[in-house]
């Protein structure tokens, strides 16, 4: 049984398959180590789901087969949020909750019980409109898409159950919208607001367009200006980048696979987000080339395949990476081994920026992008090269890059002016 293969006292195994759940937990168990958790990761699952034993213990009459997520939500909700965590407290109950996700997803996953989703909020049928309105009459991508749900939802919660009811959004009015955005900007000092109020702009243009509004809102959208180029890049040196590579412990496998992705944002100075989705397929090791897909209406990048990164890759896919059927290159160091997502690459980022004492006001992925066209134009090359190696289709999406040519700045600077007597 697998109990016994991560309990070595017998006693124990027996005190545990006495508890109301006892049965469900061999199959737990097992299903973890199935899935890459190592023992001790296994232990203390199954020790944060005996305080959801205890609960059932307590109901009384739940035999395993009449568990229900009635029982799993009930538990969250009602007794987690006062259970009496012997160790850790508040933690404690956080990583309590993310234990009993994992065994609702194992008793989804063997049959045990069926998923029964949350209620949708009130907004949601409006939302969904929305979006399908933005995809297939604006033709937005994917990824606006997200972001457009991510900075509206906090006026659809604003608006309460009633007003987002299409039969009375006709009482939407210009003060209604600037009194939420403005209240919102106030507790949110970065770009936050300024993304509302583009989905605010665009959902305003979506409710006259179906007439649900009888007057165009998107003019009464306050506005937060955001001047172009009126801002420096700031990236990694090629010195801080070089000290950085040198920090990671490539004895370990979370080494192995940070300084593969380090090696290609330096290298290349992709996005982030084409480093987390890159795939095997995406590797042409008999062409001697790398593939990067395209992201904002941008270009594909196909690149060189350099003996620094390329070392860097063989050595992470042969010593690093787990056993898989993702076909992305980058997965988790732990279980569930799922891949690197692009919120994760970014922390990963910061967190070797600042093991290596390198100091960047807003440390992620795209410091080495900016250290990289700054390198390049810094060598010489044109415009439109640093363009085509940045995957950028405008050449004013890499005039930013300009403003950090100090020596070509100062050819064409004018002498100050001086008043003579």
């Amino acid at each position: 049984m697998a109990l016994e293969l991560v309990w070595k006292r017998a006693s124990l195994v027996a005190k545990l398959r006495d508890r109301p759940l006892g049965e469900i937990l061999d199959g737990f168990c097992q299903w973890l180590l199935d899935n890459g958790y190592a023992r001790t990761t296994v232990r203390i699952h199954i020790q944060r789901v005996c305080h959801f034993d205890n609960y059932i213990a307590q109901v009384g009459s739940v035999a395993p087969e009449g568990l229900s997520s009635d029982h799993i939500q009930a538990f969250l909700t009602d007794c987690l949020p006062t259970y009496p965590c012997p160790r850790g407290g508040f933690r404690e109950r956080i990583r309590t909750r993310f234990s009993i996700h994992r065994l609702t997803t194992y008793l989804v996953a063997a049959g045990l019980i069926r998923h029964r989703p949350p209620p949708p909020p009130p907004y949601q049928a409006l939302l969904d409109e929305y979006l399908i309105w933005m995809r297939d009459y604006c033709h937005c991508s994917e990824r606006t898409l997200v972001t457009r749900r991510i900075y509206l939802i906090p006026f659809l919660e604003h608006l309460g159950m009633a007003a987002v009811k299409t039969e009375r959004l006709s009482k939407l009015s210009s003060d209604t919208i600037q009194a939420f955005l403005l209240d919102y900007a106030r507790g949110h000092a970065d770009s936050r607001p300024r993304y509302v109020a583009e989905a605010l702009h665009t959902f305003c243009n979506f409710c006259l367009h179906q007439g649900y509004i009888s007057r165009d809102l998107a003019p009464a959208v306050p506005s937060f200006r955001r001047y172009r180029l009126s801002t420096i890049p700031r990236g990694i040196t090629d010195e801080e980048a070089r000290r950085l590579l040198r920090s990671v412990d490539r004895t370990t496998v979370t080494g192995r696979r940070d300084y593969a992705i380090l090696q290609l944002l330096y290298t290349y100075g992709v996005r982030g987000e084409q480093v987390s989705g890159l795939r095997l397929d995406n590797i042409q090791w008999a062409e001697g080339q790398i593939r990067f897909a395209p992201l904002k209406h941008g270009k594909t990048v196909v690149e060189p395949l350099t003996d620094a990164v390329g070392d860097a890759l063989l050595t992470y896919l042969q010593r690093g990476r787990p056993p898989s059927s993702y076909r992305e290159v980058f997965m988790a160091v732990r279980a569930p081994y799922i891949p690197v997502q692009r919120q994760r690459l970014s922390q990963i980022v910061g967190e070797r920026l600042r093991a290596a004492g390198i100091q960047i006001p807003r440390p992620g992925t795209k410091v080495f992008r900016h250290g990289f066209a700054t390198r390049v134009l810094a060598a010489g090359y044109p415009l439109k090269s640093i363009a085509d190696m940045l995957g950028h289709r405008n050449l004013q999406s890499t005039a930013i890059y300009a403003k950090v040519d100090f020596p070509a700045l100062e050819r064409v600077a004018l002498e100050w002016p001086v008043e003579e007597s």
